[in-house]
């Protein structure tokens, strides 16, 4: 990834009008500090000096404090916000201050990432590394489609880092065909009717405990230093002790600490195989169901049920409700069957004004729920980014 990054600013093989208007590419960056040159940074005011990521990723924060570029037109330092033509590569002074910009620094930051050394470093032959660069630098537009996979590995988020600079440099993010990573295009447009699934009594089978954080609360058994006892777990949808970092915290710190582990699961996971009791819940082809999630995939799906769930296994909702009852929470989690929940989620929703109902889906069972058969979703058309920066 670093070696096709290289080969393409080493070339200049990037969309330089549409880097220009949508990235930090031509921002300039100070030499001294490493930190993009603010407004605040020649006028002073209350944002000097701050640099800290939780203020400067509040909303608005560069609107309030916006980042400086080297005017072409005029040959001087002016706010982004104010200048249509800005210079992508160069060394400058401001006010005393060396800077240069972003793109620049890049440039020099990746250099040392050849082909060839990332060839012998990967075992990629340097053809196969090439060939994909002329790809991004020719072709397109280009669809980099990656989920779940690289992010078991250390370091994996560098990989999804390194290819958001490529995508953004070859404007293969906001262009029609493109895009990066598995997003999910309808859950930012479609949101389903979750309220009407709340439970009456405000009561929730979930904490903010994170997850990385789980077994030191359960080892020690405290939480944002109150006691916190866990005493029992119960696992759905998730194979926790594969899917978590260090299995080994799970048999010395968090199995010896509870007295319960309950895992519904169609198959035996790890979690399943270290649990008390292991639910059978029913497969996807035995349940009906509602798919929105589907990434890149603008169409609401449902899954008709192909058989009846054999043996004794349940939908997961039933079983939920079921162990809800046995506590006497029946009022809070209802028995209900799977296709009443999916009436209650669509109910009300956004998606009800595209005609997307329970009986439409029956009937079709794949929807549009985002963009036009002759207008697709692209995220970012137009420079319609959802952050300031």
């Amino acid at each position: 990834a670093l070696a096709i990054l290289s080969d393409i600013v080493s070339h200049d093989a990037v969309d330089k009008e549409k880097v220009k208007r949508t990235t930090s590419a031509p921002f300039l960056l100070r030499k001294d500090t490493g930190f993009i040159l603010r407004r605040s940074d020649v006028e002073g005011g209350e944002m000097a000096g701050i640099r800290d990521a939780a203020t400067l990723n509040k909303p608005g924060s560069m609107a309030n404090d916006p980042a400086f570029v080297w005017d072409e037109a005029t040959g001087l330092p002016t706010l982004y916000t104010e200048c249509e033509t800005p210079a992508l590569e160069g060394s400058y002074e401001v006010n005393g201050i060396e800077v240069e910009t972003v793109y620049t620094a890049l440039k020099k930051h990746v250099a040392e990432y050849t082909l060839e050394k990332a060839s012998e470093a990967s075992g990629v032959p340097v053809e196969t590394i090439a060939e994909l660069s002329r790809v991004y630098k020719e072709d397109g537009p280009v669809f980099l489609y990656a989920v779940y996979g690289i992010d078991h590995y250390r370091n994996g988020h560098l990989f999804m880092q390194t290819m958001a600079l490529v995508h953004a440099l070859t404007d293969n993010i906001s262009r029609r065909g493109s895009s990066l990573g598995g997003f999910s295009c309808l859950g930012d447009q479609m949101l389903l009717n979750f309220a009407a699934t709340a439970t009456k009594s405000g009561r929730k089978a979930y904490t903010d405990i994170p997850q990385c954080d789980l077994a030191n609360v359960i080892s020690s058994g405290k939480h944002k230093g109150k006691e916190y006892p866990i005493k029992a777990l119960m696992f759905a949808s998730s194979n926790a002790m594969s899917n978590y970092a260090e299995q080994n915290k799970w048999f010395n710190d968090i199995l010896p600490n509870v007295d319960f582990v309950l895992t519904l699961e169609t198959e035996f996971t790890d979690t399943a195989r270290y649990s008390d009791i292991v639910l059978p819940v029913a497969f996807w082809t035995e349940v009906n169901d509602l798919r929105v999630n589907n990434y890149a995939n603008p169409f609401v799906l449902y899954a008709h049920k192909a058989m009846e769930p054999l043996y004794e296994a349940k939908p997961d909702s039933e079983v939920i409700a079921l162990i809800a009852e046995g506590l006497g929470l029946a009022d809070d989690v209802p028995l209900r069957t799977p296709e009443e929940w999916i009436e209650l989620l669509l109910n009300g929703a956004p998606i009800n004004k595209r005609g997307i109902t329970l009986d439409a889906l029956q009937e079709h069972a794949a929807l549009r729920g985002v963009g036009l058969e002759d207008q697709p979703f692209v995220r970012g058309a137009n420079g319609a980014f959802p952050t300031p920066s």
